[in-house]
C-alpha cells in the first residue's frame, strides 16, 4: 500500500489556517478526497468536515546546461470539527504500518 499523507505543511499561511481549524497536508497524487477523508478520520481519530485539494505542477529548473523539473505536489486543505487537532503524522503512520491487515 502506498503512503497517503506525507507531512503537515508548516508555513505562515498554514499556521493562520490552523487557527480556523484547517490543516494543510502534502498527500499522494493518486489519492482522492473521499479516500483522504476516510484515511484521516480513521488514523487520527478526528471528524473531517471538508477536504479541498490543489495540484501544484513542477517547475522547470536549469543548472548550467542541464534541465530538470521540481516535483509535482498535491496539497490537501482539511477542515476539522471544532476542537479536533492533527499532530505528529510520522508517529501515527508508523503505528499503522505495523498493524496486520
Amino acid at each position: 500500500m502506498f503512503k497517503t499523507v506525507y507531512n503537515l505543511v508548516t508555513t505562515e499561511k498554514s499556521s493562520l489556517l490552523q487557527e480556523k481549524n484547517i490543516f494543510v497536508l502534502n498527500v499522494n497524487l493518486s489519492v482522492n478526497k473521499i479516500e483522504l477523508k476516510k484515511y484521516i478520520e480513521s488514523t487520527f481519530d478526528v471528524t473531517v468536515e471538508e477536504v479541498r485539494t490543489v495540484i501544484i505542477k513542477g517547475k522547470k529548473r536549469k543548472q548550467k546546461k542541464y534541465v530538470g523539473f521540481t516535483r509535482t505536489v498535491k496539497k490537501a486543505y482539511v477542515k476539522l470539527k471544532k476542537g479536533d487537532i492533527i499532530t505528529q503524522i510520522e508517529n501515527k503512520e508508523k503505528k499503522n504500518a505495523n498493524k496486520k491487515i
